[in-house]
């Protein structure tokens, strides 16, 4: 994994448990970052995919509720 992905999951996994869409996790990702480029840009310069956040996300909530019960 390279290091710009790495950061980026990092980051994911670390989000609060009400962030529930994509949308909101990329709003999280910029304020994190500073980053006020589109998300077009964003991708471009070593972000990563909808599909990769979308994966992220759901392991990330499955992991959270399966420590929750």
């Amino acid at each position: 994994m390279n290091v710009a992905k790495k950061y980026f999951y990092d980051i994911i996994d670390g989000m609060p448990g009400n962030i529930q869409s994509i949308d909101e996790a990329y709003d999280y990702l910029f304020m994190v970052k500073r980053h006020e480029a589109s998300k077009k840009e964003y991708l471009k310069n070593g972000g990563i995919s909808d599909s990769e956040m979308q994966q992220r996300l759901q392991d990330k909530y499955a992991e959270l509720r399966r420590i929750q019960k």
